[in-house]
This record gives C-alpha cells, structure tokens and sequence, in this order.
C-alpha cells in the first residue's frame, strides 16, 4: 500500500476529496500549492526539521504535525 491508501485505512473520516498527495512537482509548483492550501501535514518520526517545513512556514500555512 502507499501512503495515501495506508492514511486512509487508519483514518476513515479524512476527506479524500480535500487531501492531495502530490508525489514530486517541480519547485515553483510546491510553492504555489503551499500558498493555497489549508495545512501542511507534517508527519514525521524521529521529527527532523526539513526544507519542507520551513517552506510550509515561510508560506503562512497552517501546519499539523506530529508529537514526537
């Protein structure tokens, strides 16, 4: 299974029509989807601040992540 099917089987109520798994996009395609998006999950253990996250920051969105 990949991580969409695998997110899905462990939390049933997400909206599958509201979460997009983007696989890779270019740079300026990630930045422009960060500045429309609702949130930025950011799931990761052990945690390890990525450029990712800085980028989600840098773009104002809202970030859920884990307790780790």
């Amino acid at each position: 299974a990949n991580w969409r099917e695998k997110m899905l089987q462990e939390v049933p109520s997400v909206d599958p029509s509201r979460t997009h798994f983007l696989g890779k996009v270019p740079y300026d395609v990630y930045r422009k989807v960060l500045q429309v998006s609702a949130a930025h999950v950011y799931l990761t253990y052990p945690f390890v601040l990525s450029w990712s996250m800085l980028e989600a920051m840098a773009s104002g969105c809202l970030i859920i992540g884990s307790r780790t």
